[in-house]
């Protein structure tokens, strides 16, 4: 302490730290102004090396090594040369560094909000005294691909799901309360300052060396939501409230039933539903009041717990602070052996514990004798008995059959379903019905059919550029289900090129691409996987593109039969799937469609217009493509070149095709006919994709 004065904090004089990072404010900068001025305010504001976040360079980190990937990032360990300022110096009063090993979160480049947002909510919970368990320390970025790295505190015994894979048969009442008595503390902290975490589940919870328990990450996190809002459904489905399935506010009960959830993996050993539960219909089961069924081995008021916390009312569950009142009090009966009823329950549980323990299949597995409850099995209701049971859980809205006119135009035909439009006589505006085909290619299970549609539209219901459904309803005379979704006035995009390519300028026609991205943007967001990309599957409603057909779209969290096989037009099909049936259908395979889409928007002309499709197939696998359209801007050219590369590495991910459309969008000049493109891009310079793996990054 230099200035004198009194410290501010515990071993924090705020005067001295502030004169030190002012200067020292010109010796490092980030690259990104957002990023600099965010360091710079912790830093000046700082209340304690908890909060003092650093830019970290890149060449101060070594020995990285991957440990798992997410989603939307990827997460490895490294050692931290430098290391954060934790030690205290008696002698000289200050904080010292210390080599310390970390956890390195990777993110993109166009993820810098995100990393932001996180850390904003990480000092935001420090300024209102409610310190989180785990520690920040800064940003770094790799300075070559320019992606960002999240630093923060390392869990040497890595999430609570492997925890827990690994050393269940170890674990005794005492560490298993422990464990969650910290976990508790840890979200009562969140939701002191008004955060709910929203994707609570073991993977995002770490374990540390010394048993303490900490949530590991705040992406999801936001403020308390009081009024219904369109929440996107994101997350471990298995640990997720049934209110935010049935898409109603996100609130700190729903946390409570996620704790709920993690508090019954922690005690019994089990992920919650056995693996041969449907992943397909466990929504609609959750949403019914499907709970797993908790061994009897497991101490009652333990129990008891667990199922107020998974009540199906939320105002019914408990708050964090009477579980971690609770869970205090039941851990230190144990660790101070109090001779009460409750410690003696949890020592005779352990003794259960320690009898059945080699007959106990643990995590992801289910007991021997551990049956699920009984349901009805939807698969196999009857028709009127599915609509039924949809409409009394509102999962969508139910359009009786005589609410639509008598009279229906069929206006196209699908895989798997007719296509009709006619007039909803409520509104008296038009509607498109679409019928679904019980055929062999869904393997004849029109209800499975009919329900994974209706999933992949709830879904994405608040997608502006995804068709929305607006209903359901029930042909009793044919026995049909039908979807009742939005009019497209301008028809799908090749019948609208067609009829208004000569009046399309370059900027038209690039917008149109820049949209069509913008929804697949969307799916890719949600893993959803479209599957069957062409002109006929986008449709052009007050002159923007919209995605229509989710039949045959799939989630890529969850695995299913219920479409086997390659379905679409040959000419917007990857070759990979072409070329080798058993390749696994990807986020690249839908890029390559979207170059192909970008191409016809180029031309006006379906690609490979009546070629011999035989011929065609092995044509693309040998890498033929459609020659490009004479004065075409040279950013587009090679930006769709790049979407149908051959190679699926090579081609750009969705949020970097999305990108450099809006780039071009940004620079026209002022004739609209011929867009002045700046900087052409070739295949060498393409950035690399999301799914980047260690040797590309490190």
């Amino acid at each position: 302490m230099k200035c004198g004065q009194r410290r501010s904090y515990y071993r924090w004089c705020i005067l001295c730290e502030r004169k030190q990072s002012e200067d020292n404010f010109k010796n490092w900068t980030s690259g990104n102004n957002d990023i600099d001025v965010f360091i710079k305010h912790s830093q000046f504001y700082s209340s304690g090396p908890q909060t003092f976040l650093e830019w970290i360079p890149f060449n101060r980190l070594e020995n990285i090594k991957y440990l798992s990937k997410a989603s939307r990032s990827t997460v490895y360990s490294a050692i931290w040369k430098d290391g954060p300022r934790i030690l205290w110096n008696h002698q000289n009063q200050e904080y010292k560094r210390s080599k310390t090993q970390v956890l390195v979160k990777l993110y993109h480049e166009d993820q810098v909000n995100e990393i932001l947002n996180e850390l904003k909510i990480y000092l935001d919970c420090y300024a209102r005294d409610c310190a989180l368990l785990i520690q920040f320390y800064g940003i770094s970025q790799h300075p070559d691909h320019k992606a960002y790295l999240l630093i923060k505190q390392y869990a040497q015994n890595d999430s609570l799901h492997n925890y827990i894979l690994y050393n269940f048969k170890s674990l005794d009442w005492e560490i298993k309360l422990h464990l969650l008595l910290y976990l508790a503390e840890d979200l009562k902290a969140l939701h002191n300052s008004g955060y709910v975490h929203r994707n609570l589940n073991p993977p995002n919870v770490l374990v540390f060396e010394n048993g303490l328990c900490a949530i590991g990450s705040y992406s999801k996190c936001r403020k308390d939501l009081s009024s219904p809002n369109a929440e996107e459904i994101f997350g471990w489905q298995r640990y997720m409230a049934p209110e935010f399935l049935r898409y109603k506010p996100y609130t700190k009960a729903s946390d409570i039933y996620s704790f709920g959830m993690i508090m019954y993996t922690v005690g019994t050993g089990m992920i919650p539903y056995n693996q041969s539960h449907d992943v397909q219909y466990l929504t609609l089961d959750v949403c019914l009041g499907l709970r797993p069924k908790i061994p009897v081995n497991i101490p009652e008021s333990f129990s008891e717990l667990v199922i107020r916390c998974w009540n199906n009312e939320p105002e019914s569950r408990p708050n964090i602070h009477e579980i971690h009142n609770t869970l205090m009090n039941w851990w230190s009966s144990i660790y101070n052996k109090c001779p009460n009823s409750t410690c003696l329950e949890f020592l005779a549980a352990n003794d259960r514990d320690h009898i059945n323990l080699k007959s106990q299949k643990i995590i992801q597995q289910k007991p021997e004798n551990d049956k699920p409850l009984i349901l009805p099995d939807l698969k196999n209701l009857e028709p009127l008995e599915l609509i039924k049971f949809i409409i009394s859980n509102h999962f969508v809205k139910y359009i009786n059959r005589d609410e639509l006119s008598t009279t229906m135009e069929h206006i196209g035909s699908g895989h798997f379903g007719t296509i009709s439009k006619t007039i909803w006589k409520k509104t008296n505006d038009r509607v498109v019905c679409k019928r679904l085909k019980n055929i062999e290619s869904i393997n004849n299970k029109l209800v499975e059919a009919f329900l994974h549609e209706l999933s992949m539209h709830r879904r994405l219901d608040f997608c502006s550029r995804i068709i929305r459904i607006l209903g359901i309803s029930f042909d009793e005379t044919t026995e049909e289900y039908l979807f009742v979704m939005q009019y497209a006035d301008g028809g799908d995009l090749r019948n609208y090129l067609q009829q208004n390519f000569s009046r399309l300028k370059w900027e038209d026609k690039i917008r149109l691409a820049h949209q069509i991205t913008e929804g697949i943007n969307y799916l890719h967001e949600e893993n959803i996987l479209h599957r069957d990309l062409h002109s006929k599957n986008i449709v052009i409603h007050q002159g923007e593109a919209k995605i229509i057909d989710l039949g045959i779209a799939k989630s890529t969290e969850t695995e299913t039969n219920l479409h086997p096989g390659v379905f679409g037009m040959i000419s917007y099909i990857d070759p990979k799937l072409l070329e080798n049936c058993s390749y696994k259908y990807d986020k690249k395979s839908d890029i390559y469609s979207l170059g192909v889409l970008m191409w016809e928007l180029s031309s006006g002309c379906p690609p490979f217009n009546n070629e011999d499709l035989i011929l065609l197939r092995i044509n693309l696998i040998c890498g033929a493509r459609e020659d490009p359209i004479p004065d075409m801007p040279i950013e587009y050219l090679n930006l769709y070149k790049s979407c149908w590369d051959n190679i699926p590495d090579l081609r750009p991910s969705i949020k970097q095709v999305f990108n450099k459309l809006d780039k071009m969008l940004n620079f026209p000049n002022d004739n609209n006919d011929h867009l002045i493109l700046q900087d052409s891009i070739n295949k060498s310079e393409i950035e690399q994709s999301e799914d980047l793996t260690i040797k590309e990054v490190f």
